[in-house]
């Protein structure tokens, strides 16, 4: 059941960004019980992080790699650490013309 709720808040959460499809919902158990959360081989979705972040560029690419370290018993007053490894993207300007591109305030 945990790995189900788990699972599905990953999906809100990363699924935006990244394509997780194919959760091993086994393997998402044993480790989150532990704090930690690993996904392997994400692909991110190009047009989400484009309009998400109102970037003029297209990008593609993957994360080799995603762990997280939850701390379970102090969740309010520690952070959730996410460490990325072998990331890769490409880059390529879009066709937007300079003057259809509105700046996002942060």
């Amino acid at each position: 059941m945990f790995e189900r709720f788990l699972a599905e808040f990953l999906e809100k959460a990363l699924g935006q960004y990244v394509d997780i499809q194919g959760l091993d919902k086994s393997a998402l158990e044993v480790s989150a019980w532990k704090g930690t959360v690993e996904l392997e081989k994400l692909v991110l979705k190009p047009r989400s992080l484009c309009e998400v972040f109102g970037l003029p560029f297209e990008l593609e690419g993957s994360i080799g790699q995603l762990h997280l370290k939850v701390p379970w018993k102090s969740l309010g007053t520690k952070p959730v650490r996410a460490t990325v490894k072998d990331l890769e993207v490409v880059i390529r300007p879009t066709s937007i013309r300079p003057e259809e591109f509105t700046a996002r305030e942060w």
